[in-house]
């Protein structure tokens, strides 16, 4: 593609015809112009009209025409132009955007990656990967070696890198900002490195978010642990059950023997008791009763039978109002129901005579 400029004088006879002085041809890609003439045969027909058109009332006009596929333009926008808007917009763009050369230095960087690093424009233009001014961290607290920074392993890999997440930790006065990080090469056409094109987004609300759950989690884990309840989570829509350590404990196996499967569960319920089990647990799916509390009997895996005060409800509906989510919590309620029986028994049985009342 060349860049097409001329020169035209004003005209008394603004239907008239002028001829152009001088052409300025220069290849876009290297920006070296040089002046030359161009002849008839140099210039698409749709470009000769374009040249030999009237020209303005004004003492000098200068017009642009881009030659590209044949095709003349109004001459509005140039080279310049473009890279400027596309600069622009670059800047104005909420993900931080740096580019590095192949030995990492800053070649570009918007301000978006300005606000994140806590740098500014002129302090990272230049900088290098292994500039002591970046601190970054992984989600374990631990700082990140220069090695193992996003364009350093891009680099020696020549392979790209997706959604990696560091921690930017800029001064001990300032909190940790987290980002999101890809970066992928750009090679030349004879396959060499020509930069590296890092993007990275903010997800310091995220990881807050997430912290914030695992507390909880951290906290539900020790209430269940200190009461000696075991913890059941049934995923209804992929049928897919996670339960906790102690659940799998309370009847004999190691947490690592448990299957993911409501089918499990019910293997391990007495036979007697399986159809009331689900009846009540039914019960609850269905919008008859507003949760499920059961005991029933289980197979412990050295041939116990244990009892177990089930609890559940319905976490988690569709749209629809479909349940999707089920959660509960098993307590192992032997010695009571064992104690109990025997109440029943001693009421039952006359002290004086042995015989039953």
């Amino acid at each position: 593609m060349l860049r097409l400029l001329w020169k035209q004088k004003q005209s008394s006879d603004v239907s008239s015809r002028a001829s152009p002085i001088h052409c300025w041809c220069q290849p876009l890609r290297s920006g070296a112009g040089y002046v030359r003439g161009l002849g008839a045969s140099q210039i698409s027909s749709e470009a000769r009209h374009f040249l030999h058109r009237p020209v303005p009332d004004c003492e000098w006009q200068k017009h642009r025409v881009w030659l590209s596929e044949g095709w003349p333009h109004d001459g509005k926008e140039t080279a310049m132009d473009g890279v400027e808007q596309h600069h622009e917009l670059l800047q104005k763009l909420h993900v931080g955007i740096i580019v590095h050369a192949p030995d990492t230095q800053i070649v570009f960087s918007n301000r978006r990656a300005s606000e994140l690093l806590g740098l500014s424009q002129d302090q990272m233009h230049g900088k290098v990967a292994f500039d002591p001014a970046w601190c970054f961290i992984d989600e374990d607290g631990e700082t990140v070696s220069p090695a193992d920074y996003p364009v350093s392993r891009v680099i020696a890999t020549r392979e790209p890198l997706m959604d990696h997440v560091l921690g930017v930790k800029q001064s001990d006065q300032h909190p940790i900002v987290w980002a999101s990080v890809s970066a992928f090469p750009e090679f030349d056409a004879m396959g060499e490195l020509k930069q590296v094109v890092v993007n990275f987004y903010q997800i310091s609300q995220l990881k807050k978010a997430e912290q914030t759950l695992k507390e909880r989690a951290t906290q539900l884990r020790f209430v269940l642990e200190g009461a000696e309840l075991g913890f059941w989570d049934w995923n209804i829509a992929t049928g897919a059950v996670d339960r906790n350590e102690r659940w799998a404990v309370m009847l004999g196996y190691g947490h690592e023997e448990i299957q993911h499967t409501t089918k499990q569960w019910t293997d391990f319920v007495h036979p007697d008791d399986r159809e009331r089990a689900w009846k009540s647990i039914n019960a609850v799916l269905e919008g008859h009763s507003p949760n499920h509390k059961l005991e029933y009997r289980m197979l412990h895996k050295d041939g116990r039978v244990i009892w177990i005060l089930d609890q559940a409800n319905v976490m988690q509906r569709d749209a629809r109002g479909k349940p999707i989510r089920m959660c509960g919590i098993h307590a192992d309620v032997t010695e009571r129901k064992l104690l109990e029986e025997a109440v029943t028994r001693q009421a039952q049985i006359d002290y004086l005579t042995g015989a039953f009342n």
